[in-house]
Parts: structure tokens; sequence; C-alpha cells
């Protein structure tokens, strides 16, 4: 490949002016005085192909040239350009350090004026046999009346001939990125092109280097690259999918409590992705869920043809099983099944899965009755409810309701006793009575004396009621007979004679009819109305007897002779607690 040279470049360049010589160049010779054209004016020297470092590169037989032009200036002996109405006498000229490789150059056509408007050029041409690597210097001077000045050089470097190029350069992309499945990129991806021309070398710009950051089904990137062999223009399309799958797993079924199913689950899947579109999913879990389980995970993993890959998943928990509840009584128990107190009730719940969560008990049974229904359910954590558990319970707290008599009077008919009868009832309204006791019960022979009698009613819960009341057998009798006069009368006696003392008790009755220590007498006052007994007995002591004939008891009362003169009540005992009286005074 032939490569171009830069187009005209401008150097400028300073001839000396006022005897002051260029920077890094020789002094030039003084100027000569008078008031002829000058030629110290600044020059400007235009070189085509003048590289940054101030030299020209040319190849055998290539031909350069320069321009020059002067830029007035003052100082030099003539304000303004020396150029200006000399007559033409002001050229330019190329002096050569080698005019073997480079002959010289000029005198250029006369300068006019300043100003790049009357700029003259001159050409050089290098020698077609000159060897490569030669150096030429070029000086550039100005002459004019006064005589000539050297303004600037500038060097001619020979070089080797550029090869002919016929072909274009080649343009290489250069990619990086993660690599995913079926051409598809997972992430940023960069792009560099390479252009490369080993004949003539690219002239053309750098293609700039491009990375995606976002997602694509194919952009095509374009890099071209010219040379001196032609252009050439390469192509790349790049997909990427740096994005997941879009993939969800939903539950659905029958919401309990505390994130429970309550019936069977089934699992709803979506899949989706929108540039590569889904190659393949694949699913986990049993799907519908039909049984109980604390937990049980439903998952969904999908790739997409880039390689990418999501999953989802979902965990239940599925208790479909009512819990059972029991009831549980909690009271005084009686009998036959009854109870005699207030009863409570426990629940207790029996859950093999999520667990009871909470129960509702029966009211407490606080009345009497024959048929109390407890019902209660319990819940699951789930939130099922069971079936509710029942519990006939019976309730009897009351006491049976006795009514016996007030008291029982009979009379002794015979052996001092007497057969005695009674009506004691009672009344158990709500579990029924179990069975009445009384002791002594009713037709019993009782002895005469009062005997308290018991009577226990038992209901069929086991509640009793006890009451009592007195029965007292006691002797008919029917007052004292002659020779004793009743009625407050005052029997007068003598003291010491023993007194017949008679009286009936309704038949014989035994000869125990006395309580102990009776009969017994006493001091008292003397009454008003008196009555003698007619009839004494001799006796030593005081006695009892039976008389069978008469049918009555005689009791001999031996009176004591030292009570002659005071009265005296006499006291009859009988064994049944009865006392009669009988009032003496004695003589």
């Amino acid at each position: 490949m032939k490569a171009h040279l830069p187009a005209l470049a401008t150097l400028t360049l300073l001839l000396a002016a006022c005897n002051q010589a260029p920077v890094s160049q020789p002094a030039p010779p003084a100027a000569h005085t008078g008031s002829a054209v000058k030629a110290q004016d600044l020059v400007v020297v235009n070189v085509n192909g003048v590289i940054p470092t101030g030299n020209v590169t040319k190849e055998p037989g290539q031909t350069g040239s320069a321009s020059f032009y002067l830029d007035p200036t003052n100082g030099d002996g003539k304000q303004g350009c020396n150029a200006t109405g000399n007559g033409g006498q002001v050229t330019f000229s190329l002096a050569s350090s080698n005019p073997s490789v480079i002959a010289n150059a000029g005198p250029s056509a006369p300068v006019v004026g300043c100003g790049s408007l009357n700029a003259r050029s001159l050409t050089y041409t290098v020698n077609p046999d000159a060897p490569v690597g030669t150096v030429v210097t070029l000086t550039v001077s100005a002459a004019g009346a006064q005589g000539t000045n050297t303004a600037a050089r500038f060097t001619v470097q020979v070089v080797a001939p550029t090869p002919t190029d016929s072909t274009p350069p080649v343009v290489t992309p250069t990619i990086t990125g993660p690599q995913g499945q079926n051409g598809w990129y997972t992430g940023d991806v960069t792009v560099v092109w390479n252009t490369t021309d080993p004949d003539s070398g690219v002239t053309s710009a750098p293609c700039p280097s491009v990375t995606l950051t976002e997602d694509t089904t194919g952009q095509t990137l374009t890099c071209s690259a010219t040379s001196a062999g032609g252009t050439s223009t390469q192509t790349v399309t790049i997909k990427r999918d740096a994005t997941l799958p879009d993939v969800t797993v939903t539950p659905g079924g029958t919401q309990g409590q505390n994130g429970w199913y309550t019936s069977d689950v089934t699992f709803e899947t979506t899949r989706a992705d929108a540039t590569s579109g889904i190659a393949s999913c694949e699913a986990s879990g049993t799907d519908p869920l039909t049984t109980d389980v604390a937990s049980h995970t439903a998952a969904l993993s999908c790739t997409d043809n880039a390689g990418n890959t999501a999953q989802a998943s979902v965990t239940v928990k599925r208790d479909a099983t009512a819990p059972t509840a029991s009831v549980t009584p909690s009271g005084t128990q009686g009998q036959n099944g009854w109870y005699t107190s207030d009863v409570s009730f426990s629940v207790t719940g029996q859950d093999n899965l999520s667990g009871v969560g909470t129960c509702t008990a029966p009211a407490a049974l606080t009345a009497d009755s024959a048929a109390y229904a407890a019902t209660a359910t319990c819940t699951d954590n789930a939130g099922n409810t069971s079936a509710a558990a029942s519990l006939t319970v019976k309730r009897d707290a009351t006491r049976p309701v006795l009514s016996l008599p007030s008291g029982v009077n009979v009379t002794a008919t015979a052996n001092s006793q007497a057969t005695v009868t009674y009506a004691a009832t009672a009344d158990a309204a709500i579990s029924g009575l179990a069975g009445l006791n009384c002791t002594p019960a009713s037709g019993s022979t009782l002895s005469v004396g009062t005997t308290l009698a018991t009577c226990t009613a038992t209901d069929n819960a086991g509640n009793q009621a006890t009451g009592s009341f007195p029965i007292s057998v006691t002797y008919a009798f029917t007052g004292f007979f002659q020779p004793i006069d009743m009625g407050g009368v005052v029997n007068t006696v003598k003291a010491g004679s023993a007194v017949p003392v008679k009286f009936r008790l309704g038949g014989y009755q035994g000869m125990t009819i006395l309580a102990p220590n009776a009969p017994t007498s006493a001091a008292n006052s003397c009454g008003a109305t008196e009555a003698p007994v007619e009839e004494t007995v001799t006796a030593g002591n005081s006695s009892l007897t039976w008389d069978a004939t008469a049918g009555q008891y005689v009791y001999i009362w031996k009176t004591n002779t030292g009570w002659a003169g005071s009265c005296r009540t006499f006291t009859l005992t009988l064994a049944d607690g009865t006392s009669q009286k009988a009032y003496f005074r004695f003589k």
C-alpha cells in the first residue's frame, strides 16, 4: 500500500531582521546599508509534507514543493513591507546540502508584496537513484538589493518506496462477555474492532468499541476500514439476554388459618421469557396435594434459550382433617350416674397434625336436671372444627323432702308395751325416691316411755334427708281409787299408817311399771279441802301388788310416824315417765 502525505502544512520561519538571528539557526550575514530594497522582512515558509519534527520524507524520484511569503516587520531600516515598490527585486531560493540527491532550486519569481497572497513556490526533486536513508538539508533564503539572508532550514529524508497495495484492510471483531447457550450472551458484551493492513497501513479512523448493556434479540454492529488497498466492512450481530425467566408457582385451595390449607391444594405455574424465550421447564412436588402434610414444596425450574435458569417454589401445609373433642364432667358424684353438686366441664381436643387451637366448653350445670346435654367443639390450628361432642349428665343436688308426724302418742296395751303405727313419707322430685327407712319402723312394739323415731329418705342420686319425731307409749292411768281422793283434796291419815294406793293402767302391764326410786313424797303446804283416808292396812314396808280380781295395782305406802302434824305430796312416777300426785296431811 502507498502512503499519502498530509495536506500542505504551514511552517512559520523568521528571517533575521535588525541583525537578529532566528533561534537555533546560524546568524545571517550583516545587512547592507543603503536605500535599496531589503529582504529582512519576516519570511513564512509553506513546506509540503512537513512532519511535526520539521522533517520531510520523500521516496526516490518524488518531487516536493515549498512556498514562501514575506511578513512585514519594522526596525530593519524600512517601515512596512520591504518588497513593496522595489521593482521585483526580492526572490526566494533553496540551497541543498547534497545537490547530487536534491538539486538547488530557485530563484523564485520576484516578490512584489508581503502576505500569503504574494507567496512564491519552489519545487525540488529527489534523485531517483538517491540512497534510502540519505538526509538533505534545504536552506531557504530571501535575496534582495541589499544582500541575501538565510531564513530557515528543513530536512528531506529519503525513504524506501512504498510497496504497491491491492488488498483492503482486515477487520476483526473481538467479543468479550459471558456466553450462554445458542449464541446468546448472558451479561454485558463488549465488541472491540481490530483493523490491520500489513502492506500500506490503515488510513481510516479506528472503529469505536461498543458495550451492550441491554437485552436484545439481535443488534448488528458494523466496522469499515480503509487503506491504499481499498475498504473492507465487517458486521457482527450480538444477542444478549441477561434476564432470568419469569417463573411463578401459586397455590390454590381452601385457606384455613395460620397458613394451613384445609382442602386439596393445586399449584398454578406461569413461565415467560421476553427475549430469548423459554427452552425447557421442570416441575417438582405433588400436584394436586391430596394428603395432609406439615410441609410440602412445589417448585418449577425454567431455563431460557440463552441458558438463564430461574426457579420458583412455594411451601404449603395441608390439614383437611377435623380434630376430635371430648367432654369430661367434674363434680360430686352421687349414685346411679347422678351428680349431687354443680357440674363443670372440661374439653379435651385431639389433632394429629396442626394441633388443637381452641375448644369451646359448655356452661356449668348449676340447676337440677334429669338430662342436661353438654356439648363442645374444638378447632385446630388450621381452622377445622370438630363435630360436636355431647355428654348427657344428671344433676340432683336437692335432698328429699320428708313428711313426718310431729309426734306419736299411744297407750300401752299389755306388759308396758304397745304396737305403734304412724305415717311417714318423702318426696324426691328429680331423681326419684330410692328408699325411706324409719327406726323404729311403723308397726313396731315399743315399751312405755318416749322413743325418738328417726327416718332417713334417700333419692336415686344418693341425697339423704333425715328427720325424727317422738313416740310416746304411756299407760292408761285412770286416777287413784278410794281410799284416796284426787282433784286437789288433801287426804288425812294417821302418821305411820300404811295407805293402799290403788290405780289402773289399762290392764296388767307387769310389775316394772314404776320409774326408778318411785314413788316419792315431799313436804308441802297443806290445802284447804280435806278428806279422811278411810282404809289403811297393816304393813311393815311399802310394796307393789297386782289385784287381778279388781284388775288394778295396789301400792302399799308405808308412811313415817315422824310426819305427824305435816303435809306431804305423794308422787307416783310410772315407767312411762308420767307422774300422778296425791296430797296428804298427817295426824
